[in-house]
This record gives structure tokens, C-alpha cells and sequence, in this order.
């Protein structure tokens, strides 16, 4: 799936649409996922309808299904920098982005 391709509202439906078949796959209610999660039957039928919620209620619902695992692919260990490294680094992390544009050879 292209996901930049589709509007917001379009992505938030999608997300819905693959939690709920998760949800599905794992024959559970709305109701038995919510009250896993600690929210109300409504807010898994907002998400799954692909109507906005908090982020926090979205990782509470993944958790329950199991799924937290996709934040690996958002966010891989690669771009962390370990402890031992920062040590050795003392104060040379990048902390604020320079705004400028990379060009392709300078992009990572």
C-alpha cells in the first residue's frame, strides 16, 4: 500500500480496517478488546471506523492484539545510539535538526 497516497482520514480508515481484521482473526468482541485495554467498546468502534482517538489508546489496543511489535518497523533499533556510544560521543549528538535540505548524496 502506497500511504502517501491517501488522505489522513484515508490512512486512519486503513489502520481501522487491519485492526479490526486482527481483532477478527483472533475472534474477540469489541467489548472482551476494550476492556483488555482499559477503554470503552465505543473507542475500539471509533478506531476500527476509522474516526480519530488518542495515540495512547491505540497502543493500548495494540498491546492487547499483540501487535506493539510494529513500531519496530517505524522506528528501528539502527537509529537509536546506544549508552556506551553517547559516552564516548560527550555532547557531539546531533540535538536540533539545521532545517537545511539534504541533498540525495548527503541522505541516509
Amino acid at each position: 500500500m502506497d500511504w502517501y497516497g491517501y488522505s489522513d482520514i484515508a490512512v486512519l480508515e486503513e489502520i481501522g480496517n487491519r485492526i479490526k481484521a486482527k481483532r477478527l482473526r483472533l475472534n474477540r468482541t469489541q467489548e472482551w478488546v476494550g476492556k483488555q485495554a482499559g477503554v470503552g467498546r465505543s473507542s475500539i468502534n471509533k478506531i476500527e471506523s476509522g474516526q480519530p482517538v488518542s495515540f495512547i489508546i491505540v497502543i493500548q489496543v495494540l498491546r492487547v492484539l499483540n501487535e506493539l511489535d510494529i513500531f519496530e518497523h517505524l522506528f528501528p533499533d539502527k537509529d537509536r545510539i546506544d549508552a556506551k556510544t553517547l559516552l564516548k560521543m560527550k555532547g557531539k549528538v546531533r540535538k536540533h535538526a539545521s532545517g537545511k535540505k539534504l541533498n540525495s548524496k548527503n541522505r541516509k
